[in-house]
């Protein structure tokens, strides 16, 4: 149930029971219970019960603050202990104490001081149940039995018009324990509720309790349309008109709260059939998702390098003719790669009659440029300009993209059905652990169910995400033998997300530097945590120096940022977008790649290396590798080469492009400077390379861009 509604019941019933003549024998172990789980929840319970006691119940109200002083007490210093012998101790005193000063004979006041902490120690044993591998007889619905039990018969002393609040408080736990499955629970409360309430109040409308359970247990549907016809029956014949629209009412709130109340775990049937579907819908998604990183594929590589090349001469001519004298330059130039693409726009489109108002940028461009009109002009007649060039062969163009798309399609098959995959069950035994332990798991989505590859997205309501995710992490590393890892999503409308994938092994601390030789750097990079437990990273390098390698470089990191988000591994998918490069070999559109992925729960990297300079993989030890390229730029070969290192907490991981290590005097002065500066941060060891390649004299002027890694144990 949700624990916020249950806390809340408990503190306004529960404590009622004392009216039973048994002091709050009841009610010690609940509140000590709830209270050191989680010790916000006194924030509910404590005024709820205060009132209910003072304005209900009229005596034990000065006790019942003792009690909670001596609940918080524990809470804060005996609790961290965590020591469950000290803590009987402690409930046994507490219970005889209040019990002796509540005028109860010392030998009564024992006997139930032991009953408290039979309950409580009743209460530890389910809940560590649920911890534990799967066991249907040791979770929290046998302790909301306990709690329904407690705050049914608190209830029993309140009436409102004639009607018990117990009974309602009845017909509601036997509507969620059995909408729960629950039903040996539900069975056994309705039961002996039913018992109670007809030979101790001699109410014979209990029977209601049971013709619930009987309903609910078919199905929501059946009880709810069960109990409200017993309660129309119950109106005609009887002068029980508030009574049956108190069962009526009871109906409509479960009803129309029964998503937030109940956390409905379905038989392994039902929940295998609903993953199946919800992994079919996956794989469309998928699939669609994989489509469109074809097109954007295409897009991005449809035109050929005269073509980018007569477009970047025409921005620059633009920006030296018209930008330089102006007086706005400053300015505009402090933005200079939206500028281009501005300018970039402004070409392309430059011969439609809706130039000026298909875009807000441009449309702004236009209302502050002095020099808006005169520089329209000149884009048509470069626009003109770039119908030519097109001198392609087109049917060796149509073949090569025929069986390009024909590796690309055998390629994502390959991959999808080659990976072994989880047994649903496993799935389906992680949600009922959480479950049984008493979280109000709302949401609950596998992502991906490969061995080596797992996520499950999960939404439980009304929890913090630092209070449970080590119990998470335990119920969880029950049903999967490479163990997990619970890695926080966000908190969204009272509920908390949060991933359960391979458990993480390492943690990757890393920094950047980079610095560009003309105004705009040919390299860009990609660092970037994945939602499973990877880690990748990568720099490319444009052929060439400013905005036309800038461009070719930002294409290819944003391809390859794009293929990190589809299921395909990374080898694959490199694979995949590298045939792409390939079948358009006739573009000469190169830039180099430098690609590694991560696994966190092993440790094993994988480099790609296509064109890229060499990185250095440094051990704390003093030694250092070198993984060295063997391939040519991005598209120009078929295959791409790969180099699996096992990678240790210590290990420094230096990515370099070729404006580095490439263009210095001398690279084993550089790598006795690296291994002197590892023990600093990532961020500082990146910089204190940038530094050194920056004063070294070099042979050639290049863009410099640098990647530091540095392996930590999680």
């Amino acid at each position: 149930m949700n624990k916020y509604l249950i806390v809340m019941l408990t503190g306004a019933f529960a404590a009622l029971t004392y009216q039973f003549g048994i002091g709050y024998v009841a009610y010690i172990p609940i509140v000590f219970f709830i209270a050191t789980n989680n010790i916000k929840n006194l924030a509910i319970i404590v005024p709820m019960s205060l009132a209910s006691v003072y304005f209900l119940q009229k005596v034990g109200f000065w006790l019942l603050v003792a009690l909670y002083a001596l609940v918080i007490i524990h809470a804060m210093l005996l609790k961290k202990k965590d020591n469950k012998k000290i803590d009987l101790i402690y409930i046994f005193s507490t219970a005889f104490v209040l019990n002796v000063v509540d005028n109860i004979d010392f030998l009564v006041a024992g006997l139930l001081a032991v009953i408290s902490c039979v309950l409580w120690w009743y209460f530890e044993f389910n809940i560590d149940g649920a911890l534990k591998m799967q066991n249907n007889y040791r979770n929290w619905g046998f302790i909301e039995v306990v709690l329904g039990f407690v705050i049914t018969l608190g209830g029993s002393f309140v009436s409102i018009k004639s009607v018990n609040i117990g009974l309602i408080l009845a017909l509601f736990f036997t509507m969620y324990l059995a909408t729960n499955l629950y039903h040996i629970q539900a069975f056994m409360f309705s039961i002996v509720t039913m018992a109670i309430y007809m030979l101790l109040y001699d109410m014979n409308e209990a029977m209601l309790i049971l013709a619930t359970v009987a309903g609910y247990s078919l199905g929501s549907i059946y009880g709810a349309v069960l109990l409200v016809v017993l309660a129309a029956i119950m109106w005609l014949v009887g002068d029980v008109a508030v009574l049956a629209l108190s069962v009526v009412g009871v109906v409509l709130f479960f009803e129309l709260f029964k998503s937030t109340i109940v956390s409905k775990c379905n038989t392994k049937v039902e929940f295998v059939e609903d993953a199946y579907s919800e992994m079919m819908n996956q794989i469309s998604q998928e699939v669609l998702g994989f489509t469109s990183f074809l097109d954007l594929v295409g897009r991005s590589y449809s035109t050929s390098k005269e073509y980018d090349y007569k477009i970047s001469e025409g921005i620059n001519s633009m920006i030296n003719h018209y930008c330089m004298g102006c007086y706005h330059k400053d300015q505009c130039l402090a933005h200079k790669v939206a500028l281009s693409r501005q300018l970039k726009e402004i070409i392309i489109y430059a011969r439609r009659s809706d130039y000026a108002t298909y875009d807000d940028d441009i449309v702004e461009f236009y209302k502050s440029c002095p020099y808006a009109i005169e520089m329209h002009k000149s884009a048509l007649v470069i626009n003109d300009k770039l119908n030519i060039g097109q001198s392609y062969d087109k049917m060796q163009t149509l073949i090569a993209q025929v069986n390009g798309v024909s590796n690309v399609i055998r390629q994502y098959t390959t991959d999808m059905i080659s990976r072994y995959g989880i047994d649903y069950s496993a799935f389906y035994a992680m949600k009922k652990g959480m479950i049984d332990y008493g979280y109000n798991v709302a949401y609950f989505c596998i992502k991906k169910a490969y061995v080596d590859d797992f996520v499950v997205e999960v939404g439980i309501r009304g929890v913090n995400f630092f209070d449970i995710k080590d119990t998470i992490n335990r119920i969880c590393d029950n049903y999967v033998q490479s163990k997990t890892s619970i890695i926080f999503i966000k908190y969204e409308n009272n509920k908390t997300y949060f991933n359960i994938v391979k458990k993480v092994l390492y943690k990757i601390d890393y920094g950047f530097g980079s610095l560009a030789q003309e105004r705009l750097n040919g390299d860009n990079y990609l660092i970037k945590e994945l939602s499973n437990s990877r880690f990748v990273c990568a720099i490319s390098d444009g052929m060439g120096k400013g905005t036309v390698a800038n461009n070719e470089s930002a294409n290819t990191i944003n391809l390859v940022d794009e293929i990190t988000k589809t299921p395909l591994a990374i080898s694959t998918a490199l694979q995949i977008l590298n045939t792409f490069f390939f079948i358009q070999e006739y573009l000469e559109k190169y830039s180099t790649l430098d690609f590694l992925e991560i696994d966190r729960s092993s440790g094993d990297a994988a480099f790609y290396k296509m064109g890229a300079n060499t990185s250095y993989l440094f051990h704390k030890n003093g030694t250092f590798e070198k993984i060295e390229n063997e391939s040519l730029p991005f598209g120009l070969e078929e295959v791409i080469s790969e180099k699996k290192v096992k990678l240790n907490s210590g290990d420094v991981v230096i990515m370099t492009s070729d404006g580095v290590f490439e263009n210095i005097q001398s690279n084993d002065d550089l790598e006795n400077y690296i291994m002197s500066v590892i023990h600093l941060s990532s961020q500082n060891i990146a910089n204190e390379i940038m530094n050194y390649a920056k004063n070294a004299k070099r042979n050639t002027n290049d863009d410099i861009s640098i990647i530091a890694l540095k392996v930590i144990a999680a």
